[in-house]
């Protein structure tokens, strides 16, 4: 868009402001993200891998070692889970007694 001398300040300081936005969007959508030297690990859906994350099968998807937990945390999580997985039973079981 092409203004003359004649067009008011506010004019050209909006649309500088719109080329300034557009190229900081662009040059954003084209840099590589950064991870500051963390991997990341990704969780998949119960239905596999992607074609993906398939390829890359040497890398360490998720890795699932309690190595190097104190053991107050793991017995706080097998708690949890046991309480977790009584609710869902029980859950379970009240849904299907309401529908049978």
């Amino acid at each position: 868009m092409q203004y003359d001398e004649a067009s008011s300040p506010q004019v050209q300081q909006a649309w500088q402001q719109q080329q300034q936005h557009q190229y900081a969007t662009h040059q954003g959508s084209l840099a590589p993200p950064t991870s500051g030297g963390l991997h990341h690990h990704h969780i998949y859906p119960s239905g596999g891998l992607t074609a993906a994350a398939a390829s890359t099968s040497s890398e360490n998807l998720f890795d699932r070692s309690t190595e190097g937990f104190p053991k107050a945390a793991l017995d706080q999580s097998a708690v949890a889970k046991y309480r977790l997985e009584h609710h869902y039973s029980l859950s379970l079981d009240q849904a299907i007694e309401r529908s049978g």
